[in-house]
């Protein structure tokens, strides 16, 4: 999946592993047409809300996949989790390092920002967050009371194992799944996940730290696996994307399709005041992108609504 022109492409990464393994390339170009348009139903087959157009995209993707006659597929989720492929590992392994390893720890920091510099505002950004109670917005009606702290288990995140934990059994992971299957199942596909193999998990969870993170390099240990099977384009490539779309450009290109769908779910909903229209007004024109996730959930919610309340 595919989107020239954005910052969202990696074509070149796809296009470089094709011609290193000489494998038939099947390529999807997801327009914001064929996205809205797979909202619903989407949706439907979720059967919840969905939090992006990521969910949509692979919605999409194993369509095409299906198209091409294949029923069955093999996919990578689980490989970041186990294997310290994330950003957010970077914190509990310094932490980890200042107390069993302390005399690494520059040589480990120097390694990161040698290797892919972090947006420092961004940083600061999500440590804020991390450790701020957000007051409930205007916008929520006073009558919806969001569930206690308690349900969630936030993770301090001391070290990279428990870190590791915390994606695979409280967060990240087990929505990653749940999409994985429903879509796969939507359409008629078994995707088969090898990272989530039970040994291989438990083999991954014992192994140090350090096979996992080294001088900047997350995954250290598959990055070595894989060093004489990947382009070099790959296996030094230090930037983490996710499943990425332009969702942000779409809206910012169609805000009116977005208002439409708020201004239905405001007018439906005793969750949501009237409040939110004109935010959401005022943020598409302005295009600050802060509340943007927040724009795209609520219409994502009024799609699923239409369906199930």
């Amino acid at each position: 999946m595919v989107f020239p022109g954005t910052p969202y492409d990696e074509s070149p990464y796809v296009e470089a592993v094709v011609q290193r393994h000489r494998r038939p390339l099947h390529r999807l170009t997801p327009t914001f047409e064929d996205t809205i348009a797979a909202l619903d139903l989407t949706c439907w087959f979720q059967d919840e809300p969905i939090a992006s157009a990521a969910v949509i995209a692979h919605y999409q993707m194993l369509q095409m996949i299906r198209g091409q006659g294949f029923k069955v597929m093999l996919n990578g989720q689980g490989a970041d989790e186990i294997l310290g492929g994330y950003d957010k590992f970077y914190w509990p392994y310094f932490k980890e390092l200042s107390r069993t390893k302390p005399w690494n720890l520059p040589a480990e920091i120097a390694g990161l920002l040698r290797r892919s510099p972090p947006s420092w505002p961004d940083a600061w950004r999500r440590f804020r967050h991390s450790r701020s109670q957000p007051a409930t917005p205007a916008w929520l009606q006073p009558s919806f009371v969001p569930p206690p702290e308690q349900l969630f288990h936030r993770s301090r995140d001391n070290d990279v194992l428990s870190c590791s934990h915390h994606l695979l059994r409280e967060v990240g992971l087990p929505v990653l799944l749940q999409y994985e299957d429903r879509n796969a199942m939507a359409n008629g596909v078994e995707s088969r996940l090898p990272f989530m193999d039970h040994r291989l998990v438990a083999y991954c969870l014992s192994l140090p730290a350090e096979d996992k993170i080294r001088h900047g390099v997350r995954k250290y240990m598959l990055r070595r696996a894989m060093a004489e099977r990947l382009p070099k384009a790959v296996l030094h490539r230090y930037d983490k994307m996710g499943f990425p779309t332009p969702q942000v450009e779409w809206m910012e290109r169609h805000p009116e399709v977005f208002l439409e769908r708020l201004k239905k779910v405001t007018n439906n909903s005793d969750i949501f005041t009237g409040a939110l229209l004109p935010l959401a007004q005022a943020t598409l024109e302005r295009k600050g992108r802060a509340f943007y996730p927040v724009i795209w959930r609520v219409a994502a919610f009024g799609a699923w609504a239409g369906h199930f309340l």
